[in-house]
Parts: structure tokens; sequence; C-alpha cells
């Protein structure tokens, strides 16, 4: 039975597979280079609302969950680097980091949600 698309074996698969993910990744750096460096007014929006509102306390927090997460994160894997002689996977990601990062979502989107039935952003 044969089928009109060429087999590729896993290697070869996973090949591909890395190399889109690092062009996706690459192509992404590029356009927030791009804003952060041309546009006047990058930070615009990204604690408040463009209308000059000040700091939302749950933009806040949530970008300061997701830093804290990021970072906990990778200081896990480089733990777990440091004492493998060959690295096979990523660790599992702590319960207890992935329960603050859905809360720190949750309190996000209750603001968003209240922000928009009183008509604001």
């Amino acid at each position: 039975m044969a089928s009109g698309f060429p087999l590729l074996n896993l290697p070869e698969l996973a090949g591909f597979g890395q190399s889109a993910l690092v062009g996706w990744l690459i192509v992404l750096a590029a356009l927030v280079a791009w804003r952060v460096l041309v546009v006047e007014d990058h930070l615009a929006g990204m604690l408040g609302t463009r209308a000059g509102d000040g700091v939302q306390l749950d933009r806040l927090q949530m970008l300061l969950a997701m830093l804290g997460g990021a970072v906990a994160y990778v200081t896990t894997c480089a733990d777990g680097w440091q004492h493998a002689l060959e690295v096979r996977q990523l660790p599992e990601v702590p319960d207890s980091l992935l329960t603050i990062v859905a809360g720190s979502q949750a309190i996000y989107l209750g603001g968003k949600l209240s922000r928009n039935s009183l008509g604001g952003s």
C-alpha cells in the first residue's frame, strides 16, 4: 500500500520541526526588537490603558508572575542540566508554579472582564 507522500524518518522530521521553531522564534524576536526600537510609544498599553490611566494592578501582577515563573523554571532547568551528562528532555513544571501562573491569569482575566463591563479597556 503506497501513499503519495514520501516517507520521513523521525530524526528528519524532528530536525525539520526544530528548524521551523527556531525560524519562528527568530522572526518573533525580530518583530519585538523592531517594535521596541522603532515605534515611539512601545510600552503603551502594557501595564495600563493607552488613555494614560496609570498602572493597572492586575496587569502588573500578571507580568511579575510570568517573569518570576520563567526565572524559576529556567533556574530549575539549569540546576538539572548542571548535574546531567546528557539532556534528553526538559524537567517537569512544578505544580506550584502552574498554580501560581494559572491564578495570575485568572486575576488578570477577572480584571479585564470587570473593566470591559464598566466600559473601560
